[in-house]
């Protein structure tokens, strides 16, 4: 509760880069629970109720969570101040549950815990709505099964499976994230053991069990893949920039002492590398891989150049310098229980852990600060469009329990996940903004069971475009009137241009999804359910084994 303080006494909002991207989301899944018009593909909601895929693409599962959160919550204050508590409490307790799991004392677990909460790494998500902290507050409970591993080369598979699987649902990057740490291990391990026909067995049943855990996922991106050329999330030219040595070099001092920690681990390291525990050493060298990974060292600008897809889906080198946060803590915790580290160091775990705190605080207050300028219309720029109303109106909407209101509001021409029908030379965050932004005043739109109803009076006869989003599978039909695709004349971002008559005009948006479409969320749900179902059987047949045990004695001792 603590680091949600500045916000709660503030009475402020942080609106970072990603947040209308993010709130439409999150406001798109909650209504969808609220009214129960659920569409699991386009958007009926949220993004200016345009029928755009935005979910489908990015952790479905998380985002109807955190839209449930959103509908209790009731407005957008009380939400962010319950998402950012939730957030801090996840990445506490899965790093917490790592280093137990590793065999540390409860004291340096934690003291590491509580040096990951203030890292930027999970403070991301509160300064800018960067949804990539959420990913890295469960990765560390992702990686439990990896001690087994290099130990015993034992693949601990439903373990494995679900940790892929909940990344996958949460955060698209971060699994890709957490596959490339657990095959770094996977080598590591296969080199050390001997049981390498049952290390690849294990591996092969996590890959099946994950599949059936993430069928709604790959089906549905398989489908939508197939049928329509996707716009990916924009390409970062200047990539060489994005590097944690220099331009985003504040992720390695938030907190101010996690950069002399990655210094005395790496001279540990080299110093003493021979005396590390086989866990600690794969910890270190996964960890400075990524490290590496987050800097300039790697000739981003050469392999952007080259117009490599990997390279261009990055966008940002400093994203590797999330994992390489939790892979760095792991083994600096490790070292501190093996005692490589300067005994002194552990005297100082108050004073470290205090000035975090005060850091995350002192930032948080940052980030409020610019809430509190008079015109919030300096969060106004070249893609992020808010209307020309007074600040005090736009501000009081975020508290608003119309909780549609900000988003209408606060609006941004983001075109990731939108058709591509045309190669066009046009910017296509300005024609977003030209077909959607600035043609939606003149249509009503609601909400059904089928997708959006769209209603508007015309003065005349013509043809005008449809402020929606049309995929190959999206159907419209216009005044009674079915209209396929082609003929609806699309723009280059699939807004139909469809002929209106003069008075009331009515068009109908809807979506036909796959014949599997139902087959993937039964997969998903049931596979779900018997995780969970056998993991409280364990846990019952623990106990009763426990109770059969000390029964036992019980009556030995009385026997005797």
């Amino acid at each position: 509760g603590l680091f949600t303080l500045p916000q709660i006494v503030s009475r402020g909002m942080i609106v970072g880069s990603d947040a209308i991207f993010h709130f439409n989301r999150f406001y798109d899944s909650g209504m969808q629970i609220k009214t129960g018009n659920f569409n699991y593909f386009i958007s009926t909601f949220g993004f200016q109720q345009t029928g755009r895929i935005v979910n489908s693409f990015y952790g479905p599962l998380m985002s109807y969570i955190q839209g449930m959160l959103l509908i209790i919550c009731g407005t957008w204050f009380r939400y962010q101040i319950c998402s950012n508590f939730l957030l801090y409490a996840i990445s506490g307790i899965s790093m917490f549950h790592l280093l137990r799991s590793n065999l540390l004392s409860n004291n340096i677990s934690l003291f590491i815990a509580l040096i990951f909460m203030t890292t930027y790494s999970v403070h991301y998500w509160t300064i800018g709505q960067c949804f990539s902290s959420w990913g890295t507050a469960f990765l560390p409970i992702a990686l439990i099964p990896l001690r087994k591993m290099v130990l015993y080369g034992k693949i601990e598979r439903i373990q494995l499976a679900a940790s892929v699987a909940l990344l996958m649902q949460i955060h698209l990057f971060s699994c890709l994230m957490l596959i490339a740490i657990y095959f770094i291990f996977f080598l590591y391990s296969f080199v050390k053991n001997s049981c390498k026909g049952q290390m690849i067995r294990g591996v092969i049943e996590a890959i099946i069990l994950c599949s059936l855990l993430t069928a709604n996922i790959w089906l549905n991106l398989y489908h939508l893949y197939q049928t329509n050329q996707i716009v990916s999330p924009f390409v970062n030219r200047t990539l060489h920039l994005a590097t944690v040595n220099r331009s985003s070099w504040y992720w390695l001092v938030n907190p101010i002492g996690l950069f002399p920690i990655t210094l005395w681990q790496i001279r540990c390291f080299i110093r003493n590398h021979r005396q590390f525990s086989q866990i600690n050493k794969i910890f270190t060298l996964t960890a400075l891989v990524f490290l590496v990974l987050s800097s300039s060292l790697v000739p981003w600008k050469y392999l952007m150049e080259k117009e490599l897809p990997f390279v261009q889906m990055i966008q940002f080198p400093f994203r590797f310098f999330l994992p390489f946060t939790v892979l760095l803590l792991s083994s600096f915790g490790l070292s501190l229980e093996e005692r490589q580290f300067e005994k002194n160091l552990v005297k100082h775990q108050k004073v470290m852990v205090f000035f975090s705190v005060l850091q995350v605080l002192l930032l948080s207050g940052y980030g409020l600060s610019q809430w509190f300028r008079e015109d919030i219309h300096h969060f106004e720029s070249l893609h992020t469009k808010i209307q020309p109303v007074p600040s005090n109106a736009i501000k009081q909407s975020f508290f608003s329990e119309n909780i549609e209101l900000a988003l209408r509001y606060w609006q941004k021409s983001t075109p990731d996940y939108l058709p591509l029908y045309k190669q066009t030379q046009q910017n296509r965050y300005g024609l977003y903004e030209e077909l959607i932004l600035n043609e939606q005043q003149s249509f009503t739109k609601e909400a059904n069971k089928d997708g959006v109803k769209i209603e508007w009076i015309a003065d005349k006869q013509e043809m005008i475009n449809l402020p929606i989003v049309l995929y190959k599978n999206s159907r419209i039909n216009v005044n009674g009137q079915d209209i396929s695709n082609k003929a609806a004349q699309l723009s280059a971002i699939g807004t139909p241009k469809i002929q209106q008559i003069v008075g009331i005009n009515y068009a109908t948006l809807s979506y036909q999804p796959p014949s599997y479409f139902v087959i993937s969320l039964l997969l998903t749900g049931f596979s779900w359910l018997f995780l969970f179902v056998s993991k409280i059987f364990n846990i019952y047949e623990v106990k009763l084994k426990n109770i059969t045990v000390n029964d036992g004695l019980v009556t030995n001792q009385k026997s005797e």
